[in-house]
């Protein structure tokens, strides 16, 4: 079992805004108080501003490389790419990945950047 630590420090964004994601931003939010989740449904986004939770519609370039700790929770392939872009690249960073999808799934960026997969399906990817 791999198992991190969250520094209350950390800039951490969380990729999705299913109920996972949700339930994942309430979790890191209990450690680290800056947090901001990046979704697609405004709808869902505005129920975390009451948490004190930051929001994006949708990923910008100001917004690459600037977080500690991404969480993957869209269980989609431009999820993951997405996500890919967050990440600072001065230092080896840790994710999470809740669903594999192995369909055309590129883990160049993950070698490059010498990203960290932390996660129950990560064993998925091993599996082709």
């Amino acid at each position: 079992m791999n198992k991190f630590f969250l520094k209350p420090q950390w800039n951490v964004a969380v990729v999705g805004d299913g109920r996972l994601a949700q339930l994942i931003i309430q979790v890191i939010k209990l450690t680290c108080s800056n947090v901001t989740c990046f979704g697609k449904h405004e709808n869902k986004l505005q129920s975390l501003v009451q948490s004190g939770i930051k929001i994006k519609l949708g990923i910008e370039s100001t917004d690459e490389q600037l977080f500690d700790l991404v969480v993957e929770a869209t269980g989609s392939n431009s999820g993951f790419t997405d996500t890919m872009k967050l990440f600072k690249t001065t230092w080896n960073c840790c994710f999470k990945i809740y669903n594999c999808i192995r369909e055309n799934l590129d883990l160049t960026p993950t070698i490059i950047n010498e990203i960290t997969l932390i996660g129950s399906d990560v064993d998925c990817l091993n599996q082709q």
